[in-house]
């Protein structure tokens, strides 16, 4: 498969993009300017858990006169990107940005309507971003210039026909999301920890259970690369996963217990309200410890 031409500069905007991560909170358009009608994309630091249904972006034209522009219904897709897990750049990211190890992307078709002229666009998002910054607080400089353009299709080469990319593919599928809960108490360090939940799954059209096969439980990237002796197994009984935490070094802190319980086809659904059944932290000889309650969340 090969890109066209077209995309390329969008690839190297992208790459730029999290290289900006290096301890920083990176924001910017690609292109900074643009023609009404024209595709864009935005960078917005390291968001945790934004979609198109919990985020707003506007346009705001530097003519006082004229009114903010909503962009909200033209995002074609928000997804996180991250670097090759063998490059440099992800052992740098992975372990100084104080965002996470990823860029959150945000790809918008700007609508025909736009004016003329010089601006900046503001997004507003329930999402969750670590302190001490926001993308609520930044202004994101842009420029519309004179002319029409259009959404660009995001062409590939196939080895028969050209192909038509699916952005809403690369946004994350129906999950439970187990994360813990920041907090300032001084837990000690763990070997394994022991999540067990209740998880009801069932394929859309025949109600049945969906199959081991057609779930995923996955760690956040950048805790194994924190931790490079971090692993996870799973095993499933009916309606609760129970999932196994394990660092060999016994150098697991209670923030590194997020994962995502995911399901990977479109036509499988979590239909109930999934909730924590039990947890249980151990340490190196392996007693029993204390430690915090995570929380769970749905985004079906």
């Amino acid at each position: 498969m090969k890109l066209k031409t077209n995309n390329k500069l969008l690839l190297i905007f992208i790459m730029v993009s999290v290289f900006a991560l290096h301890g920083c909170f990176s924001v910017q358009p690609y292109p900074h300017k643009a023609q009404a009608g024209d595709t864009i994309t935005l960078s917005a630091g390291a968001a945790e858990g934004m979609t198109p249904d919990n985020t707003l972006v506007h346009y705001y034209p530097s003519q006082s006169s004229e009114q903010p522009i909503e962009l909200t219904g033209y995002i074609q897709s928000i997804f996180n990107l991250y670097p090759d897990n063998k490059s440099y750049a992800w052992t740098d990211v992975s372990t100084t940005a104080t965002q996470g190890a990823y860029v959150t992307m945000i790809i918008v078709d700007l609508p025909n309507s736009m004016p003329v002229g010089s601006g900046f666009i503001k997004i507003q998002t329930d999402a969750v971003y670590q302190p001490p910054v926001s993308v609520e607080e930044i202004e994101i400089a842009f420029e519309i210039l004179p002319g029409e353009g259009g959404p660009n299709p995001l062409l590939y080469y196939q080895e028969t026909e050209d192909g038509v990319a699916d952005l809403s593919r690369l946004m994350p599928q129906p999950r439970i999301d187990v994360k813990a809960v920041q907090d300032e108490t001084q837990w000690p360090e763990y070997a394994a920890v022991e999540v067990t939940l209740y998880a009801p799954t069932r394929e859309k059209l025949n109600f049945s259970t969906v199959p081991d096969e057609d779930i995923r439980v996955v760690t956040e990237q950048s805790i194994r690369a924190k931790r490079p002796h971090h692993m996870i197994d799973w095993q499933r009984n009916g309606d609760i996963i129970t999932a196994y935490l394990i660092n060999a070094t016994g150098q697991m802190h209670y923030s590194d217990i997020d994962f995502s319980i995911v399901l990977s086809k479109d036509d499988n659904e979590f239909y109930d309200t999934p909730s924590l059944s039990s947890i249980r932290y151990f340490d190196l000889a392996g007693n029993e410890v204390t430690g915090p309650l995570p929380t769970v969340l749905l985004n079906n």
